[in-house]
């Protein structure tokens, strides 16, 4: 596909999570919060859904691998993937039965957000993450169209000075933070251009700790995360404000992976 997007929504969701780490796969099936899969997909599998045709239409490879980017928020995921709950669940099912599977076909696989628009062989079919739209990340990956439109923000706690900053000069003084890889550490570096150098972080819990323990002084996040930090993740936290967009609102996308290694 490779299109530019029509519609848009968070980078990575809340961009935030990769529990499982690169080396996931989805023969181990999707960790819940103490790390244990949800369900397990035995390397028999294939075999045993190979030889039941009443699991998929005729001539369809046994396993159609999905993957997620961890403990999204709601509304993008509730609870595991395999529950069918959520926007990223519920859009990996209904495209698995177009395709001809049913939900017992999908096998479920946790990739760290930056890995999930890298160049190169993937260990899914595709990514329901909410990856913002970028020129370079496509030319990597294919992208389904756009389906919600985002700015990016800064949240910050009240205490905090920066919390009474009311245009971009005023934030240049300040430490802040961002997850690797996404468009708002771009933002950062782009748009704020801080005297202090940006601290990047594995997955935006991480970065949120860090702004709890005052290591940081602003998260810059897109705005539906910034909404989901200040209402439930963090107290005495606010959205210091949002950045206006250049060339519109940063389109959020899907990544499908055309480029998989061969079964």
């Amino acid at each position: 596909m490779g299109r530019s997007p029509r519609d848009a929504g968070p980078d990575g969701g809340a961009d935030r999570h990769d529990r499982g780490g690169a080396d996931a796969d989805h023969r181990h099936g999707y960790p819940n919060a103490d790390g244990k899969p949800v369900r397990q997909v035995g390397p028999h599998d294939a075999d045993r859904r190979q030889a039941d045709g009443r699991h998929r239409q005729p001539g369809l490879p046994a396993l159609l691998p999905a993957a997620a980017s961890g403990n999204a928020p709601a509304p993008w995921k509730l609870g595991d993937p395999t529950n069918g709950q959520g926007f990223e669940s519920a859009v990996a099912y209904a495209v698995a039965q177009k395709l001809g599977y049913t939900q017992t076909d999908v096998a479920w696989t946790v990739v760290p957000f930056d890995n999930s628009y890298a160049p190169g062989a993937k260990p899914f079919d595709f990514y329901l993450a909410q990856v913002s739209y970028t020129t370079e990340r496509a030319q990597a990956v294919d992208m389904s169209d756009g389906y919600y439109f985002v700015n990016q923000s800064i949240v910050a706690l009240k205490s905090n000075p920066i919390a009474s900053a009311k245009t971009i000069a005023d934030l240049k003084q300040y430490k802040f933070g961002a997850q690797v890889g996404t468009t708002a550490y771009t933002t950062i570096q782009d748009m704020i251009a801080p005297t202090a150098k940006p601290s990047v972080y594995n997955t935006n819990d991480a970065a949120i700790q860090a702004l709890k323990a005052k290591q940081i002084d602003g998260l810059v996040v897109d705005l539906p995360t910034a909404f989901y930090i200040t209402s439930a993740q963090l107290d005495n936290s606010v959205i210091v404000g949002q950045f206006p967009a250049t060339a519109g609102p940063t389109p959020s996308t899907s990544v499908w992976s055309s480029r998989r290694a061969a079964r």
